[in-house]
């Protein structure tokens, strides 16, 4: 059977959809259990925002104006970080804190609309999924990650270096791995200069 090639345009309303709908369910949650539920789904709908429309930018502009308008889309991840904490506060302090999730709501609908009125509609060569490379990497990044956070907290040197060789391990058989079939993240990005900083 045939695979279809994804729409980027799809993918990326879903998306938006997606994160608009996790933010409104963490307005509406009522523990912390519904809180940390509509997170996961907030952060899905993020996580496909992001990559898929840096790459609707690299399929709509030339080379030479593929920076500026990269540039141009990375102002407000530029902003955020300083405007975030003040309005944030602002909100918890005058409002209550579910408006720091329902203030995506609103910015989300325009994004939709946007989105649906002016992106392009690219189409991608659909390609077979690299299941368990996925879960290995997976499992190496997740393992690290835990690593290096508790190395800021030791009181037990031991499971953490448990847990830090366990990740090595994974990361090592990933390697392995992508060595003998096409892989979902290719290890070479890390040793490229114009890739490296932003991967560290």
């Amino acid at each position: 059977m045939s695979r279809r090639p994804f729409r980027h345009k799809k993918i990326f309303i879903f998306s938006l959809v997606l994160f608009s709908m996790g933010s409104l369910f963490c307005a509406l949650s009522q523990n912390l259990t519904q809180l940390v539920i509509s997170r996961v789904l907030q952060g899905v709908g993020g996580s496909l925002m992001t990559p898929v429309g840096k790459l609707a930018l690299i399929k709509t502009f030339d080379k030479n104006e593929l920076l500026k308008a990269m540039n141009f889309a990375i102002i407000p991840a530029l902003i955020g970080p300083v405007l975030g904490p003040l309005v944030g506060g602002y909100m918890v302090d005058y409002l209550s804190w579910h408006w720091i999730f329902l203030i995506n709501i609103p910015i989300g609908i325009l994004g939709i609309t946007l989105g649906l009125k002016f992106m392009p509609d690219y189409k991608s060569k659909a390609v077979d999924f690299d299941l368990k490379g996925f879960l290995i990497f997976a499992a190496a990044s997740l393992l690290l990650s835990i690593a290096l956070e508790l190395f800021g907290n030791i009181q037990n040197i031991t499971p953490v270096l448990v847990i830090f060789i366990l990740g090595f391990l994974c990361m090592y058989y990933y390697y392995r791995h992508a060595k003998k079939t096409t892989v979902l993240f290719s290890l070479l990005i890390y040793f490229r200069s114009e890739h490296s900083g932003w991967a560290l």
